[in-house]
């Protein structure tokens, strides 16, 4: 029977602002106060007309009304729409994986909610899934913190595997920047993960002049969050860029360790005139107008789009050891 536990690793995440009034954190309130997807998410420097066009592996690209449309990496497509995130990711035995994420955002423009609910019963095997992600924001229009609640079963062949879980991302900020970063993950079968990052800023060598989130985000977040705040969907990134980031991470099961592990990230940068965010050690950052973005066409004829539904939600996982030394 397959395992079920790569859920308990389900959430959603960080990513991407104008001036901003007082933020609450995620509430009825908040998706009542008519947030909508801006036309200004990507854009960088505020009145430029110019849009975050690429980072790293990643490629945006925008409807003619300057909202987000659609972001590719080397093996996924996100489609965005006013209230929704479907993510295609391509195989290469030809099939192609659907996942369709429901957003509410709060009055600044920020995903204050997202939900996922699945139903499959194919060749045998039926499966259910819920998760349902709440987002909070401080004063600046910093994410502080991130709440999940995930459910699913599975049955094949007379069997029927059931879990739930829950997990908490709490992010500490101080004069700007991000700090602390810790992460607790636990499921109804003893299982527990836990991760805390700490932000080195050198003494403040990297500015950050427009509020960016950077590799540092793709590495700790995984790749749907980094997404989303490349573009500012998930709030202001901070004022200085950490050159190095310490990470630890510890699972236990039924209150015996089972694995840790620690590492450490260094990252360099370099910028443009206008202060934007260049390079991220090997990570280009480019820009343009919508006129000048690339043509979705061609990575759109690579999606088989099937409607094979799965139990797969954003993924939070910490990567910085891609970066370690």
């Amino acid at each position: 029977m397959v395992n079920l536990k790569f859920l308990q690793r389900c959430f959603m995440f960080l990513f991407v602002g104008t001036s901003m009034c007082v933020l609450q954190a995620c509430s009825d309130d908040d998706e009542e106060s008519g947030g909508s997807l801006n036309t200004d998410v990507g854009e960088v420097v505020a009145g430029s007309g110019e849009k975050l066009l690429s980072a790293g592996d990643y490629n945006f690209y925008y409807s003619e009304d300057g909202k987000i449309k659609y972001a590719t990496d080397d093996w996924t497509l996100y489609e965005f729409s006013s209230n929704q995130l479907i993510c295609y990711e391509d195989y290469d035995y030809g099939e192609t994986d659907k996942s369709v994420t429901s957003l509410s955002y709060n009055g600044e423009g920020y995903i204050s909610k997202m939900h996922l609910s699945e139903v499959w019963d194919e060749e045998g095997e039926r499966g259910s899934y819920s998760s349902t992600s709440n987002l909070a924001y401080d004063g600046e229009g910093h994410l502080t913190k991130v709440t999940v609640k995930y459910s699913g079963e599975y049955a094949y062949d007379g069997e029927t595997e059931r879990e739930s879980g829950t997990s908490t991302i709490n992010l500490t900020w101080d004069d700007g920047c991000l700090v602390k970063y810790e992460y607790v993950a636990s499921d109804n079968e003893g299982w527990t993960n836990k991760e805390t990052a700490t932000f080195d800023y050198e003494d403040g060598e990297y500015a950050n002049e427009h509020k960016q989130y950077a590799t540092f985000a793709d590495d700790l977040f995984g790749d749907e969050a980094t997404v989303c705040a490349y573009i500012g969907l998930f709030g202001k990134g901070p004022d200085y860029l950490p050159a190095k980031v310490e990470l630890e991470e510890v699972e236990i099961y039924d209150g015996e360790e089972e694995y840790s592990y620690d590492y450490t990230a260094y990252y360099a940068y370099s910028f443009n005139d206008d202060g934007t965010i260049r390079r991220v050690n090997s990570d280009y950052f480019t820009y343009g107008t919508i006129e000048e973005q690339g043509d979705i066409d061609d990575y759109q004829a690579k999606v088989t789009r099937t409607e094979k539904s799965q139990k797969r939600n954003f993924v939070f996982g910490s990567r910085l050891k891609n970066h370690k030394r």
